[in-house]
């Protein structure tokens, strides 16, 4: 089979991965777990909440909502523990607190072994790496999965621009410099978190209750922002997550991303933006299909959150990229040329596609 590009999103034990020879960089993290899996007869007879961790010290466990109609168990193994005696009997033994044979059926059980690992590189000539085959992270914070969704987002449109003549190749070796920062900033924290959840000792676990009761609510979950890649130079703004606002254009309302779609987004305010623009930055708008979301004219701004964001940020315009990072963003209309044409020169666009 040949192919111009192939993406390894085969796991944490990626044959693309070892075929490429990539090595790992482990970040300290490694636990066995019980994974159980069942099937109730009525999920909703089931009183238990639709996510659970339970930190005690005498076995660390988590439960968890599957799905429409199964739920996940997971029980720390203990210092001394085999994985190989934790059978379907022991299975049952450790629901009985939950669940029972008569509740429904135990779909599979299976010992994992819990890693903190960052591949040195995502990219490796015109093959990718992405997912658990170029990172691996404790289960504690729940972004496992959300890191891999992060990956296929920031991969897409990238190899959409280059397999379509739009970019450079060399756009792919922003991959690891965007996505591996942030997932190793992620596995930190939830090792740091796993630390917390898995205290085995009787003392320091009644202690870190009496701590988590006075503590509050926790704080929210925020990246950090990209901090190389296909981002504006000395911009502020530049790398963070965009804002998710209510905006109504040609009479249809919604969420930004569900109105406008897919692609690059130039979001401004004030009068009409495309008046500043050269011939050459329309081109690239026009070539990169750009969505204009012009609030103010042609955009209604429902719940006033995106015009408050640029106020706030104290700019004009700002020009998000397909997986919904800041690209850049200027302070007054006359800069827009120099912010598309510098996204232009970034992507390696040729001049074929802006001619």
């Amino acid at each position: 089979m040949r192919a111009r590009y192939v993406i390894g999103a085969d796991g944490a034990n990626s044959m693309v991965r070892e075929a490429l020879g990539i090595d790992r960089k482990d970040l300290g993290f490694r636990e066995q777990w019980l994974v159980v899996d069942v099937v109730p007869h009525d999920i909703g007879a089931l009183d238990l909440p639709t996510a659970c961790q339970w930190c005690d010290p005498r076995r660390p466990t988590t439960h968890v909502q599957s799905g429409v109609g199964h739920r996940r168990w997971e029980f720390m193994l203990l210092p001394g523990e085999r994985a190989e005696d934790f059978d379907e009997r022991r299975a049952w033994e450790l629901l009985a607190p939950w669940f029972t044979p008569a509740d429904g059926e135990l779909l599979r059980h299976s010992v994992y072994e819990f890693r903190s690992m960052v591949a040195n590189r995502m990219r490796d000539g015109r093959v990718l790496i992405v997912g658990d085959a170029a990172h691996l992270t404790p289960p504690f914070l729940g972004q496992g999965l959300c890191a891999g969704l992060r990956d296929a987002a920031n991969v897409a449109w990238k190899l959409d621009l280059v397999l379509r003549g739009l970019a450079s190749d060399q756009v792919l070796e922003t991959i690891s410099p965007e996505r591996q920062p942030q997932n190793e900033w992620i596995i930190a924290f939830a090792v740091e978190l796993g630390k917390v959840l898995c205290e085995l000792d009787p003392q320091k676990a009644a202690e870190r209750d009496r701590t988590l009761r006075d503590a509050g609510p926790p704080p929210a979950l925020g990246l950090p922002a990209l901090q190389a890649g296909v981002v504006r130079a000395d911009d502020p703004m530049a790398g963070q997550l965009s804002l998710q606002g209510r905006v109504e254009i040609d009479g249809r309302g919604g969420l930004l991303d569900d109105v406008v779609g897919a692609g690059f987004i130039l979001i401004c305010r004030g009068e009409d933006p495309l008046a500043a623009l050269d011939e050459e930055a329309r081109r690239t708008l026009d070539a990169l299909d750009v969505s204009l979301v012009a609030l103010g004219t042609a955009a209604r701004d429902v719940d006033g959150r995106t015009t408050a964001w640029l106020q706030e940020n104290d700019v004009e315009a700002v020009l998000v990229r397909p997986d919904l990072y800041v690209y850049g963003s200027v302070g007054t209309a006359d800069a827009l040329p120099g912010l598309i044409n510098d996204l232009a020169g970034r992507l390696g666009m040729p001049a074929t596609s802006t001619t």
